[in-house]
C-alpha cells in the first residue's frame, strides 16, 4: 500500500465486515487522505460524481461489468487496485482493458491487481491542428478554362440504332408454365 501514499481522496470497496476497520484504518495510514468506505453489494445503488476519486481499493474483486463505471469514479490518473482477486489474473487484466484501464499489473507476490485510468478524461476532445496545404499540390489537379481543350458532343454518343426503342415481342421471354 506504500505506492499509493499521498492519494488524496479513496474509494474502499468492501465485502466482509469483519475487515472493514483494520482496512480502513491501514489504508488511512498508507494514503494519507479521506477513505469513503462503499458495500460491494450496495455500490449499484450509490450516487457519486464523476471523476472524483484519486484511488479505489477493490476488497474481494469477482468478474463484474461495473469496471466501466469504476473507470468513470476515477480522476484522470487515478488507480485501480484489487486487493484480491477471484479468478485468473489474465482474465481480469483483459475485462480491465476492455473497459478502458491502461498499465494493469499483476503482482505475483501477493496476488494484487493494479491498473489505472488514462491521463484524459472519458468523451474528452482535442482539437486537431493540421499542416497548411501547400498551394502548389493543389494546382496540379487544376483544369484551365482556356477552351482549348477538345469537348465531346454527347449528341454524337448514341447513334440512331440505340435511340429506337426495342420491339415488344422481342423483350418477351419463353416462359412454361406447367399445371399439374
Amino acid at each position: 500500500m506504500e505506492q499509493f501514499k499521498g492519494t488524496a481522496k479513496t474509494l474502499y470497496i468492501w465485502s466482509q465486515s469483519a475487515l472493514v476497520q483494520a482496512s480502513t484504518e491501514k489504508l488511512k495510514e498508507a494514503t494519507g487522505g479521506e477513505v469513503v468506505l462503499e458495500n460491494i453489494n450496495r455500490l449499484s445503488f450509490a450516487t457519486y460524481g464523476e471523476s472524483i476519486f484519486d484511488l479505489i481499493v477493490i476488497e474481494n474483486a469477482q468478474l463484474t461489468d461495473a469496471f466501466d463505471k469504476l473507470l468513470l469514479l476515477l480522476k484522470p490518473n487515478g488507480k485501480l487496485h484489487l486487493a484480491s482477486i477471484f479468478g485468473t489474473p489474465e482474465v481480469f487484466q483483459q475485462e480491465l482493458k476492455l473497459s478502458g484501464f491502461i498499465n494493469v499489473n499483476v503482482n505475483k507476490d501477493d496476488g494484487t491487481l493494479t491498473c489505472q485510468k488514462p491521463n484524459y478524461e472519458t468523451g474528452s476532445a482535442i482539437k486537431l491542428s493540421f499542416a497548411k496545404k501547400d498551394g502548389k499540390t493543389a494546382s496540379i489537379w487544376k483544369v484551365n478554362g482556356d477552351g482549348d481543350e477538345e469537348l465531346i458532343d454527347e449528341d454524337d454518343l448514341l447513334d440512331e440504332e440505340d435511340k429506337k426503342k426495342p420491339d415488344p415481342e422481342s423483350l418477351r421471354g419463353v416462359y412454361s408454365y406447367n399445371a399439374r
